[in-house]
C-alpha cells in the first residue's frame, strides 16, 4: 500500500532525510519510532505534501504522490492526525469532523460510523472542541481523518500530552481500527505502545532506517542500540 524509495528531503540548506525505502503492506500498522530530530515528522510532512521532496518516490496503492499537494493526496487516500490534535477551536465536535469529509472520498466512513467505533465522541458530539479532554479531543482528531474515508491512516504523537488514562483510551480506540482494514503508521515517542498495536517496526536515526522488524519479536535492546547509534 506505501512505497517509499530513496526518499531525501530538506528544509532548506539543512537535510534532514539521506534516502531510505520503507514498504507498508495493505491492512498492516507500522511503528515508526526514533529519537527526535530522526526525519520522522519530515517523512510524514513529505507523505501529506506539506514538503516536496528532494529526490524519491512516495506511492499510495501505486499511485504517485510525493510533491502533490495536501487536499491532492487526501483524495488519494492518506489522511493524518497531526501532533496536538489541531481541531478547529470555534466549532462544535460534529463540525469538526465534518471537516474531515471536505474531500467528499467516497467510502464506509460516515458520522454515524465514528459515533458507533467511538461513543464517548457521539456523547460530547455538540460541545465545542475545547470543552473536552485531551484524550477525548485525540479521538475527535482520529474520527476527523476517518471521515475522508482514508486508505492510509498517519497517526502523529498520539500520547504527546496526555495522561496515562487518556493514552490508554486512545490505545484501546487505535486497536478497534486494526480491523477495518485502514494501512496505518504511528510515529510515537512510547515505544512499548508503539509496538504493542503494530505488525512491524521501522526505527529511523540520522534521516535513515536503521533497524525494522516485526513488532512480536522485536529485540527491545537492538532497539535501543539502533535507537541511539550504538550499532
Amino acid at each position: 500500500m506505501i512505497l517509499i524509495n530513496d526518499l531525501r528531503a530538506a528544509y532548506g540548506p539543512l537535510p534532514v532525510l539521506f534516502g531510505f525505502d520503507l514498504s507498508v503492506a495493505r491492512g498492516e500498522t507500522l511503528a515508526l519510532i526514533g529519537a527526535n530530530g530522526a526525519g520522522k515528522t519530515t517523512t510524514f510532512a513529505v507523505m501529506t505534501g506539506r514538503l516536496k521532496p528532494q529526490t524519491g518516490r512516495v506511492s499510495v496503492n501505486g499511485r504517485d504522490i510525493a510533491g502533490l499537494t495536501p487536499m491532492d493526496i487526501v483524495s488519494h487516500g492518506l489522511a493524518l492526525v497531526p501532533e496536538g490534535r489541531q481541531l478547529f477551536p470555534s466549532l462544535t465536535v460534529e463540525e469538526n469532523l465534518l471537516v474531515g469529509a471536505h474531500s467528499r472520498r467516497s467510502g464506509g466512513w460516515s458520522l454515524e460510523r465514528v459515533y458507533e467505533i467511538f461513543p464517548t465522541v457521539a456523547e460530547f458530539r455538540n460541545r465545542p472542541s475545547t470543552a473536552l479532554s485531551g484524550g477525548q479531543q485525540q479521538l475527535v482528531a482520529i474520527g476527523r481523518a476517518l471521515m475522508s474515508n482514508p486508505e492510509v491512516l498517519l497517526c502523529d504523537e498520539l500520547s504527546l500530552g496526555l495522561s496515562p488514562a487518556a493514552v490508554d483510551t486512545v490505545y484501546t480506540a487505535l486497536q478497534k481500527l486494526r480491523g477495518e482494514g485502514l494501512t496505518t503508521v504511528i510515529v510515537e515517542q512510547d515505544i512499548a505502545r508503539a509496538l504493542s498495536v503494530s505488525d512491524r517496526f521501522a526505527c529511523m536515526r540520522h534521516g535513515q532506517i536503521a533497524l525494522s522488524g516485526p513488532s512480536v519479536t522485536a529485540d527491545r535492546a537492538e532497539i535501543s542500540n539502533a535507537y541511539f547509534g550504538m550499532r
